[in-house]
C-alpha cells in the first residue's frame, strides 16, 4: 500500500497492491489520475482525499492559530465536509468494486499534545467513521441522513465530555446540555 502516486507511468506493482488516494481533487480534475491509473493497473483505492479525511486540516479560520493546517481546506473543513461526500463517486470513473474503503489521517507536526490532537479528532473521526460503515446514502448539506447524524453526534458531545475528551464544538452540531467550548 502507498500513496496513489504509486500508480504513476512506468511503475509495475504487485498484484493485490493498494493506492490510498489522498489528493483534494474530485470529479475528472488535475489530480484525480493517479486514482483513475491505479484502477487501470488493477490496485484498489482506500479513499482519503485531503479535505475530506485529513484530520489535521483546520476547521474553520478561527481555529486557534497553532493547530492544524489549511492546504487542503482554505476556508476550513468542518463536519460537513467529512460527512458529506461520497468515496465510490468522488473520482470519476471510479467504481463500488475499485474502493476498499476510508482512511482518516492524522498528521501531527501542529500537534504537539493529546489534547491539541482530539481536539482536531473530534467529532470528524465519528463522520468519517460512519461514512466506512454505512451504506451509501445521500449525504448533503440538506439530507436527512445529514440530519440524522448530526443528532446521533449532539448525544456523542455528552460521551465525549464525561470521558474526558477534548474536541471541537462545531456550530453545525445542536449540542445537547453542558459541552461547553474547548481549547
Amino acid at each position: 500500500m502507498g500513496w496513489a502516486d504509486i500508480s504513476s507511468q512506468g511503475t509495475s506493482l504487485p498484484r493485490g497492491s493498494v493506492a490510498e488516494y489522498w489528493n483534494p481533487a474530485s470529479g475528472s480534475s488535475a489530480g484525480t489520475e493517479t486514482a483513475t491509473d491505479a484502477v487501470a493497473k488493477g490496485m484498489k483505492l482506500v479513499m482519503a482525499p485531503a479535505n475530506h479525511a485529513y484530520l489535521d486540516q483546520k476547521y474553520a479560520p478561527n481555529t486557534p492559530a497553532d493547530l492544524g493546517l489549511t492546504w487542503a481546506c482554505p476556508n476550513g473543513c468542518d463536519v460537513d465536509q467529512f460527512y458529506n461526500w461520497d468515496p465510490v463517486h468522488y473520482v470519476s470513473g471510479i467504481s463500488r468494486s475499485d474502493v476498499l474503503g476510508v482512511e482518516a489521517t492524522l498528521f501531527s507536526e501542529t500537534l504537539p499534545t493529546t489534547t491539541d490532537a482530539q481536539y482536531m479528532i473530534f467529532p470528524r473521526l465519528q463522520a468519517i467513521a460512519e461514512i466506512g460503515w454505512s451504506p451509501n446514502t445521500q449525504r448533503t448539506a440538506g439530507s436527512p441522513a445529514y440530519a440524522d447524524f448530526l443528532q446521533r453526534l449532539a448525544v456523542d458531545g455528552q460521551r465525549m465530555v464525561a470521558a474526558g475528551i477534548n474536541f471541537y464544538r462545531s456550530p453545525e452540531v445542536p449540542w445537547i446540555g453542558a459541552v461547553g467550548s474547548s481549547h
